[in-house]
């Protein structure tokens, strides 16, 4: 039989699953979570985010800061999902937008990208009743991190920097402290039009992907360990396939080595442009990610180290493969990041997705025990 706090965990997060927050649609998830910490004497700021390009433009959606006290510690979570993988939704054996709960796991969507690490956090709140603490839930998250972007842009938090900042996403309860950059370059080619037939009349601008592969090529040669994907390519149309395009585009997102990482985004952009020029065609350009790598010292995060010990758990260092908002928090305002939550981030964007409820206890149990450290 579950107990009483186990239970009110689980409703919690029941409760999350249910809303549709998908992007653009983070205003009702946002309303749930001020009707339940605001009457616990939390003071509330939302910050309003700009709707993602081609989205909704009148959507409601904003980030929710809420503080108590002089918070040391700040807990963060996104409100946004990604759509349902699958057919959106169809290849789900249980509802996306509901709690399904069986064998010890609860799926839907969002359990653990992060609705899961949420609720395991404000299990904790709602237990331990703190008096001092921060909470910081971002939207766009899943998108183009507009939430984050809005909230370093209106100065981060207010008041004193907090000593901590802890990201409640997906790691099987390891301690995240490390991640890559990432650069995402959209990139707009011109070329001219010519008969199929005598394509030497003609600037092919679909030469952009060989061109993008080939700077692919020269970065992880002379950057080992950079990771180089060309995301989106689209040259010509359809209905004239007899024609040499005279347009290209292309996204591409870099995940850097760290001695990529230093020469910046700028730097790939002007090997890519040289490549291109070269072929004749002309080229704009578009950067819309350039993400921060995330390193913190450990030693700056004990106080996670001895919650997690105090539980039971063993102490585990991890790298994270993709990029975080933690990166930017700690590069822009030099707070010490990190992440750490319920479940595995491979569980992520994956159909029927869950996480198991015990582990998500034991997240409760340890942010219980951070929060307490940070009372004194």
């Amino acid at each position: 039989m579950m107990d009483a706090t186990k239970q009110l965990l689980r409703d919690l997060l029941g409760d999350l699953l249910c809303i549709d927050s998908t992007p653009g649609r983070e205003g009702e998830i946002g309303r749930y979570l001020c009707e339940l910490l605001e009457p616990r004497g939390f003071v509330l700021t939302r910050q309003p985010v700009p709707p993602q390009a081609g989205s909704d433009p009148v959507a409601e959606r904003y980030n929710l800061i809420l503080t108590r006290g002089e918070p040391r510690l700040f807990l963060f979570g996104h409100l946004d999902t990604v759509p349902p993988a699958g057919g959106g939704g169809n290849e789900w054996t249980r509802p996306p937008l509901g709690a399904t709960e069986e064998e010890g796991r609860l799926y839907g969507l969002g359990a653990v990208d992060m609705k899961g690490g949420i609720a395991a956090f404000l299990g904790a709140v709602l237990a331990t009743e703190p008096e001092h603490l921060g909470i910081c839930l971002t939207c766009d998250e899943e998108g183009q991190f507009l939430g984050i972007r809005t909230f370093l842009a209106r100065g981060g938090f207010a008041g004193a920097l907090p000593e901590l900042a802890v990201f409640a996403e997906p790691t099987d309860l390891r301690i995240i402290n490390r991640h890559r950059a990432c650069f995402e370059v959209d990139f707009q080619v011109g070329g001219r039009a010519a008969h199929a037939g005598a394509p030497e009349l003609g600037r092919d601008a679909s030469q952009l992907y060989g061109c993008l592969t080939a700077l692919k090529g020269e970065l992880q040669s002379d950057y080992p360990g950079t990771d180089f994907n060309i995301g989106f390519f689209q040259s010509g149309r359809l209905d004239a396939i007899n024609v040499v395009p005279d347009q290209a585009r292309a996204v591409i997102d870099v995940r850097p080595a760290s001695t990529l990482h230093r020469e910046g985004v700028g730097h790939i952009v002007r090997r890519a442009t040289a490549l291109i020029e070269g072929c004749g065609l002309t080229v704009s350009h578009q950067v819309n990610i350039d993400m921060k790598p995330l390193d913190v010292d450990p030693e700056l995060l004990e106080p996670l180290s001895e919650a997690v010990r105090e539980v039971g758990l063993e102490v585990v260092f991890a790298q994270l493969d993709g990029t975080s908002e933690a990166g930017e928090v700690h590069f822009r305002l030099g707070v010490p990041c990190v992440h750490f939550g319920p479940g595995p981030q491979a569980m992520s964007h994956q159909v029927d997705e869950y996480v198991d409820l015990s582990m998500l206890a034991n997240s409760q149990r340890v942010f219980e025990r951070l929060i307490a450290k940070f009372q004194r």
